[in-house]
């Protein structure tokens, strides 16, 4: 009978919540607001949000003021009411969200590229968010008045990924701050959305990306009152505080296929491989005596690319183009290594005040070393070093599955080291798996090769280089740059060149292994240690907008992208380290939130993940807690003393550790007397 009445007064509850919700009425502004907040839902089409809502209404589940008009028509008149009214009509000091310009792509009908303005954005979204308001205003409190932007660019394909449609294709554009802390630019919300353009379109302008490039820039740094050339002024929600600081452009962080587009530039297939270096030489060259190959670990060789240097060659080339000397033209682009495009960015006179020549090429860890790089060779070569040993992927794919992997690494452990996607000389997987991988392979190097007296003798400098490739990766991925950080990088970069080319030979020397050496710079330009993980995230949301809208998707997708960047703002805390979906607990007289998920600096870690400490201990994670008037998140754990390099005992003791001391998570496995946990070097 108890549960039978609790079930009636549940229906009850639910006839009145019914009845109150169809007595409340929502004005106009509050319809449009709510829509607009449906609208950010991943993969929903515009037309798809109409027939839902209609189909709700319709089943008596929606209140009748949600719209003025409750048929098809009226929904599809208010979904795009609400899709629409943040980005055209909600203004800023800068103007409208929204913007649009012409792309002289030379076609009959004229074509356009929608995008956000980067300017009002940034006003918004402070107004919208006071913690990131206060990420600016610490930045300037400590004096730094100008701030630097990097853009990053890449090709999304949000059709089949065996059978690209080049009708869908598109260019993310997005752009962040240099100056914001790394914990902050290490997650893809720190990243704004620029555009979305269709690749069909932008291949048709005379100079390709590096036109559209240009323009770009040009949005950011012209002589338009909104551009950031006439500085930046944020205030937070109530405008009781403002900041006030200026802008430059530090440069483009993509892939070497972007890079090569944005400049228009040869890459690895012309002579001169190198933009940063001028006599940086491909393999197959007959070298000058002041030329070198660009495997040679002697960066005191190094003729860096000068703007002096970079102008002299820039307005050869483009004298001959402009006379229409085209064999000329074309041997100096061929020793160069810079392409002809007079609409391009190099060529633009404009562009030579905002962009330095010197600084504007950076690389990042992500694509140098786990996205068809250097530790992707490393690995294969090292896989080939086994076989003669007897053993190879099988025993690297039995040893994978033994492990316990943190809980943000899904999928089955057998996917890694797969055969068929394993050349002599080359890992064809995705970056993230090659990451893991490389935990992987340092494991067995550490619990299976170097305990075996005959393999540990016959493999002792293949290991010392990987491991040396593992301490560049960890330092890389702990994101801290410092001028004592940088010197330990260059030395432990340059004893790895070395050892590699002893061990494998230059024929396995790849053009990302010259790049290499330039991290270093890069790391100190930017004085971060950024990667393309974050804006490899960002692509998948791109690729659910993209997805749901296929006529109109140069202006839908790039609203609807604005409004899910709104909408984050709107929620995210902007704190280093946060609970999700934490609760309240009484505890006594004591109150506390209690989580059983954490975002750190070290990324997202869950009950049940094994972390590492920066006492150099290991710890398994029960819960998170934050106690009333600490602002403080502690971690319960289990922690393990270290006995040995990746070895642990297995006994323990519980303790609450503050979450500033988790690195991040591992993997692991347990062996009869020890935890066995792949933990970073540094």
């Amino acid at each position: 009978m108890a549960k039978r009445k609790a079930v009636d007064g549940a229906s009850e509850s639910k006839s009145k919540s019914q009845g109150s919700r169809k007595s409340v009425e929502i004005d106009a502004t509050d319809r449009v607001a709510i829509v607009s907040r449906l609208c950010t839902i991943k993969g929903v089409a515009k037309m798809g949000l109409a027939r839902t809502l209609k189909a709700l209404h319709d089943k008596d589940l929606l209140n009748d003021s949600l719209v003025s008009a409750t048929s098809l028509k009226g929904y599809q008149r208010q979904v795009q009411k609400a899709i629409e009214k943040e980005a055209l009509y909600a203004q800023t000091p800068y103007g409208i969200l929204l913007r649009e310009m012409d792309l002289p792509t030379g076609e009959t009908k004229s074509r356009s590229l929608y995008y956000i303005h980067p300017k009002a954005l940034i006003y918004r979204v402070c107004q919208i968010n006071n913690a990131l308001f206060n990420l600016f205003k610490a930045i300037i409190d400590v004096g730094i008045h100008v701030l630097q932007i990097i853009l990053f660019l890449d090709g999304i394909n949000p059709g089949n990924p065996v059978a690209p449609d080049p009708q869908k294709l598109l260019q993310g554009i997005y752009w962040t701050f240099l100056e914001l802390p790394n914990w902050f630019l290490r997650r893809k919300d720190s990243w704004f959305a620029f555009s979305l353009g269709r690749e069909l379109h932008i291949n048709n302008l005379a100079g390709g990306l590096s036109e559209l490039v240009t323009m770009i820039i040009a949005v950011f740094f012209d002589d338009d009152a909104h551009s950031f050339k006439t500085g930046v002024m944020l205030s937070n929600s109530d405008e009781s505080e403002k900041i006030v600081f200026d802008v430059e452009f530090a440069g483009f962080m993509c892939d070497e296929k972007g890079h090569k587009q944005n400049l228009g530039i040869k890459g690895q297939a012309g002579n001169t491989i190198c933009f940063d270096c001028r006599n940086c030489k491909n393999r197959w060259c007959d070298l000058e005596p002041d030329q070198q190959y660009y495997w040679d670990p002697d960066l005191s060789k190094r003729k860096p690319m000068t703007t002096k240097h970079f102008k002299a060659v820039t307005k050869r080339i483009a004298r001959f183009g402009r006379e229409g000397q085209t064999t000329e033209r074309e041997l100096l682009e061929k020793l160069y290594g810079i392409n002809w495009i007079p609409t391009g960015l190099l060529f633009s006179a404009f562009m030579h005040t905002v962009v330095d020549v010197e600084r504007c090429y950076i690389r990042d860890w992500m694509h140098t070393l786990v996205s068809d790089g250097v530790i992707c060779t490393e690995i294969a070569l090292l896989v080939q070093a086994f076989l003669t040993f007897g053993f190879g992927t099988t025993t690297l794919q039995k040893f994978a599955t033994q492990f316990t992997f943190p809980h943000k690494i899904t999928g089955n452990p057998s996917r890694f080291f797969k055969p068929e996607l394993m050349t002599t000389d080359h890992v064809k997987h995705f970056a993230s798996d090659t990451l893991t991988m490389s935990f992987l392979m340092i494991g067995f190097l550490f619990d299976q090769v170097v305990v075996d007296v005959d393999m540990r003798e016959g493999l002792a400098k293949h290991v010392e280089c990987f491991k040396n490739m593992f301490i560049i990766l960890c330092i890389l991925r702990r994101g801290d740059m410092s001028q004592s950080i940088a010197n330990r990088l260059a030395s432990v970069i340059d004893k790895h060149a070395r050892l590699f080319l002893e061990i494998y030979g230059d024929e396995h020397a790849k053009p990302k292994f010259h790049h290499l050496y330039h991290l270093v710079e890069d790391c100190l330009k930017m004085m971060q240690c950024l990667s393309c993980f974050p804006t490899e995230r960002k692509n998948k949301d791109a690729l659910d907008l993209a997805n749901a809208n296929d006529r109109k998707v140069e202006k839908t997708a790039v609203i609807k992208f604005l409004h899910q960047t709104l909408e984050h703002w709107y929620v995210d805390t902007c704190q280093q380290s946060s609970m999700v979906d934490s609760c309240v607990r009484s505890l006594g007289e004591t109150t506390v939130v209690q989580s059983k998920s954490a975002t750190l600096k070290g990324g997202e870690v869950h009950y049940g993940d094994l972390v590492a400490l920066s006492d150099g201990r290991v710890a398994q994670v029960a819960s998170f807690y934050k106690w009333e008037h600490d602002h403080r998140i502690y971690a319960q754990v289990e922690a393990h003393e270290r006995i040995s390099d990746f070895n642990f005992a297995i006994e323990f003791e519980t303790d609450f550790v503050d979450v500033a001391l988790i690195v991040e998570p591992l993997i692991w496995y347990r062996k009869p007397r020890s935890i066995f946990a792949v933990v970073p070097m540094y």
